[in-house]
């Protein structure tokens, strides 16, 4: 396997800052002593892009691709922006100067870039910042689905992107439970585990008041035998009865311990109750 080069760590930081300082050519000689190998006409360094001018002395600089940092990295998936972002708009502040994207290694080349739920705007790069606007107006600034916006469905196709495995498969009740709920927090504004603000203690719960969706979770291999058959069914009867919200009733397990007559006797007790069903299998 061939070794990889070595980086010109120096020279790279030094033409980076050289780039954010708003300079976009330098001189043939500068560069050679950054360090750089001019032996091509065109070459590119991480995401600076350099070409030799028409007099050939100088290079001109620009982004290979402008939604990204200078070292090539995507400006969305950024997270100190997304917090200096988050802080500023928590401030009541609506926009950012190119003189802190520079603090985060990004050059303004982009007209926009989305990073969370907010799109950058700079009308062409003249105002020297860059405005904040809101993609969608049902969620925060992050990207998670407001309390007034969360619905069965939304938690629904928020379960079918949970990446359900063999291992968590054999995983207890309550560390399953709280992997679910580590991963709703992705998605959602508001979640809690164990709710005790409703009627007996639900594994979870989505949203908040008029909006919030509960979700019963049952490992399939507890609910297979007829004791634990007889206990689901009057439970999720009870929180059908009592909690007030939508109850999602969700199974997880071994596609095996899915098919027994009790599991399916406990899935037929939920669509009488009229309740939303969710089987998470492998």
């Amino acid at each position: 396997m061939a070794t990889k080069p070595k980086e010109n760590q120096k020279g790279i930081a030094e033409l980076q800052k050289y780039l954010l300082s708003g300079k976009t050519e330098i001189k043939s000689k500068e560069l050679s002593a950054m360090g750089f190998d001019l032996s091509n006409r065109n070459f590119t360094v991480r995401n600076i892009k350099l070409g030799i001018d028409i007099s050939g002395s100088a290079y001109l600089l620009s982004l290979a691709d402008n939604q990204k940092d200078l070292d090539g990295n995507p400006i969305a998936e950024n997270e100190k922006l997304m917090t200096r972002v988050q802080t500023l708009w928590e401030a009541g502040k609506r926009k950012i100067t190119n003189m802190e994207l520079a603090d985060f290694n990004i050059y303004p080349a982009a007209m926009s870039f989305d990073i969370g739920n907010v799109r950058l705007n700079s009308f062409l790069n003249l105002t020297n910042s860059y405005d904040f606007e809101v993609i969608n107006a049902e969620k925060d600034i992050s990207g998670k689905w407001l309390d007034s916006a969360v619905t069965t469905k939304r938690v629904i196709d928020t379960l079918l992107k949970f990446p359900f495995t063999k291992e968590q498969a054999d995983l207890a009740e309550v560390p399953l439970n709280k992997l679910l709920e580590v991963f709703f927090k992705l998605h959602f504004k508001t979640v809690k585990r164990s709710d005790t603000s409703l009627p007996g203690l639900l594994d979870l719960t989505v949203g908040s008041g008029k909006t919030k969706i509960a979700i019963e979770l049952k490992k399939a291999e507890k609910i297979k035998t007829t004791t634990g058959r007889n206990n689901c069914r009057s439970q999720i009867e009870d929180y059908h009865r009592n909690a007030g919200v939508p109850l999602i009733f969700l199974v997880a397990g071994h596609k095996h311990d899915m098919e027994d007559r009790n599991v399916s006797a406990c899935f037929q007790k939920a669509q009488e109750l009229g309740l939303q069903q969710f089987r998470m299998q492998v």
